[in-house]
């Protein structure tokens, strides 16, 4: 009996092994396509102004000492006027001026701060924001789910949710020819 079992198990751990190894390879290409993304994101190089999302929670007393504008709704800052002390954001968050180009998330909890860092965000704990704030370089900004994603990173995961799906659907049309 304890040999049954134990081909049982072997099977269960072999099967969920091979599922995992291909799920891992057919997901590396789309993973290193993500990462050489963001090693080549041109909106850090090509950005004249830097915006902060959302405008509600950035109207302080710090924000008007600043470089921040508010221009059509939204809140910019041009790369050339941040001093070498760096950007002020919020009441108590600050930005370097070497990382003034980078994705900097400045989140009110550590589950936000995780799903900023899934998106490639330099992200901070600041417990005492109501709501996370996004400073990112201003460029490739015209899709729905600005400042999150910008319009290459939005055509990726369009990309690779199309890809998946037409890989599904080609498969089940060679099963069904199968069958």
């Amino acid at each position: 009996m304890l040999k049954h079992y134990k081909a049982v198990l072997a099977g269960i751990l072999g099967w969920s092994a091979r599922n995992a190894a291909g799920l891992a390879f057919g997901l590396m290409p789309a993973a290193a396509a993500f990462l050489l993304l963001a090693a080549w994101d041109p909106s850090a190089r090509l950005a004249a102004q830097i915006e902060l999302y959302p405008v509600e929670e950035t109207l302080s007393p710090a924000a008007a000492r600043s470089p921040w504008m508010l221009e059509a709704g939204r809140m910019l800052a041009e790369r050339d006027a941040v001093t070498a002390s760096g950007l002020v954001v919020g009441a108590n968050q600050r930005i370097g001026a070497r990382r003034i180009g980078d994705k900097h998330a400045f989140c009110s909890s550590v589950p936000k701060c995780a799903l900023f860092e899934m998106m490639l965000f330099d992200a901070e704990l600041a417990p005492d924001l109501d709501r996370s704030l996004v400073v990112r370089p201003a460029a490739f900004d015209l899709n729905p789910a600005w400042p999150y994603v910008n319009d290459l990173e939005l055509a990726f995961f369009a990309a690779v949710m199309l890809g998946s799906a037409g890989a599904a659907l080609a498969r089940r049309g060679r099963q069904d020819e199968r069958s």
